[in-house]
C-alpha cells in the first residue's frame, strides 16, 4: 500500500520545478557591465548562437531553423554585446532551410565577450524586454 503514497509524486514535481523556474525569471535585474540594457539571469531558448573568433574580431553566428529571422544588433558594452531576435511573420511562408545569420562584434578576438540574446515575435515592442545570456567566449 505504500506505493500509492507516492501516486501523485509525478505530479507534483513538475509543479514545484515551473514554481521555481517562475521565482527565478522574476527576480530582480543584475548587472550589466554599465549597459542599460535590461539583463535578467534568464535561461537562453533560441536558436543556437556561437562565436567565431578566427578573425581579428569575434563573429557571433546564430543558426536559425527557417528563413525570415532577423538579427538586430542593439548595443555593446564593454566585453558585451546584446542582440534582438525576431521570429519570423507568421502571416508569410518560409523556407524550411537553416540559415546562419552572421554579426561581427566590435571585439578583438583575443578579448572575452558575452552575448546577450532576446528572442521577440515579429511585431512585438522591444521596450522593457530583458536579454539573456546566450554564449560567451574566452
Amino acid at each position: 500500500m505504500t506505493h500509492r503514497r507516492f501516486g501523485r509524486l509525478p505530479l507534483v514535481a513538475p509543479l514545484v520545478l515551473a514554481a521555481l523556474i517562475a521565482a527565478g525569471c522574476a527576480s530582480d535585474p543584475v548587472g550589466s557591465g554599465g549597459s542599460d540594457a535590461p539583463l535578467q539571469s534568464l535561461v537562453y531558448a533560441g536558436p543556437p548562437v556561437t562565436i567565431e573568433s578566427h578573425s581579428p574580431n569575434h563573429i557571433v553566428v546564430v543558426t536559425t531553423p527557417t528563413g525570415g529571422w532577423s538579427l538586430i544588433w542593439d548595443e555593446r558594452a564593454d566585453e558585451a554585446v546584446y542582440l534582438t531576435l525576431r521570429r519570423p511573420d507568421s502571416g508569410f511562408f518560409h523556407t524550411q532551410q537553416i540559415v546562419p545569420h552572421r554579426i561581427g562584434s566590435g571585439v578583438p578576438s583575443g578579448d572575452p565577450l558575452a552575448v546577450h540574446v532576446r528572442v521577440l515575435d515579429h511585431g512585438e515592442p522591444a521596450a522593457d524586454q530583458p536579454y539573456a545570456l546566450a554564449a560567451s567566449a574566452g
